[in-house]
């Protein structure tokens, strides 16, 4: 009792010294590359966002899905908000960082590490990319964006108000909700929506009334393309084995090869080792070594 009442007054301490912090760095501060969204839902999948706090007492606007926007102003106490599913979004000009918990943001907040593992995930696809084919990243991109839809319909986050997206709304999730602002905004546009209609031709997706709704076929889809990939996978196993094993049969025969010659007096070993110790490679490889 005494650990869970600490855990509580920790999480509310946290939330006292972010909350002016993300107020002020709001979508609403104007700052493309660096902004923060904070979204709640309650037990009765109530939506919320983070419009202001003052003291101790935190305002909430709820979603009214008739108006199909935040309007109703809603004073809650730190102690209340706890209690409710909250998604922390940091909006970057690489992407966002998504936080489901205060205690996981203020670790990543004083120690950087989101935000270093996303600069390592960042380079090392910048570093690797150009060297796969051009056909297998669109198709891994859009297997991507389709596990991305569908873990946002099972998972329904306290950002989402309802279960379709539109085309800005998938941006939105990729790209912040400032990125109509980003100098490649019409790329973002043009890349989803192409996406989005391959994905309704292959009917994982229905479009309805400029929405696209999760279909049962993008489970099926999901688990043959993970199959596919794990046979490709061990397929790629499998010849570099059969690579290596070639490599030292033919070493070996080489070996055996020069012992018996060697033997039979045609091939001089000594002779042959530093004639080849000799060559300028060779030399390399020994100063190296």
């Amino acid at each position: 009792m005494f650990i869970e009442s600490w855990i509580a007054t920790f999480k509310n301490k946290l939330w006292a010294y972010f909350l002016p912090m993300f107020v002020a760095g709001d979508a609403k501060s104007g700052k493309t590359y660096n902004y923060y969204g904070v979204y709640f839902s309650d037990v009765n999948q109530g939506k919320y966002q983070l419009a202001n706090v003052i003291n101790r007492n935190v305002i909430l606007e709820k979603w009214h899905p008739e108006q199909h926007s935040y309007i109703e102003k809603i004073n809650f106490r730190i102690n209340d908000i706890e209690s409710m599913n909250v998604e922390i979004i940091h909006w970057r000009k690489h992407g966002p960082l998504r936080f489901d918990s205060i205690v996981l943001f203020a670790v990543s907040y004083f120690t950087r590490f989101a935000y270093v593992k996303n600069l390592i995930t960042r380079v090392k696809n910048r570093v690797f990319s150009p060297f796969s084919h051009h056909q297998e990243m669109k198709g891994l991109e859009r297997i991507m964006l389709l596990h991305m839809l569908v873990n946002e319909y099972v998972q329904q986050s306290p950002e989402k108000t309802h279960s379709g997206v539109t085309t800005d709304e998938v941006i939105d999730l990729l790209y912040g909700t400032l990125w109509y602002q980003h100098i490649k905004n019409e790329t973002f546009r043009r890349k989803i929506f192409l996406l989005l209609q391959s994905l309704t031709i292959t009917e994982d997706l229905k479009l309805s009334e400029g929405k696209y709704y999760i279909q049962g076929k993008a489970i099926s889809t999901i688990v043959s393309w993970e199959a596919d990939e794990r046979r490709n996978n061990q397929q790629l196993k499998t010849q570099q084995n059969i690579n290596r094993l070639m490599l030292i049969i033919t070493a070996s025969t080489l070996m055996i090869t020069l012992a018996i010659l060697a033997q039979a007096g045609i091939v001089n070993l000594h002779h042959l080792w530093a004639y080849l110790s000799q060559l300028k490679p060779v030399r390399v490889l020994f100063k190296l070594l």
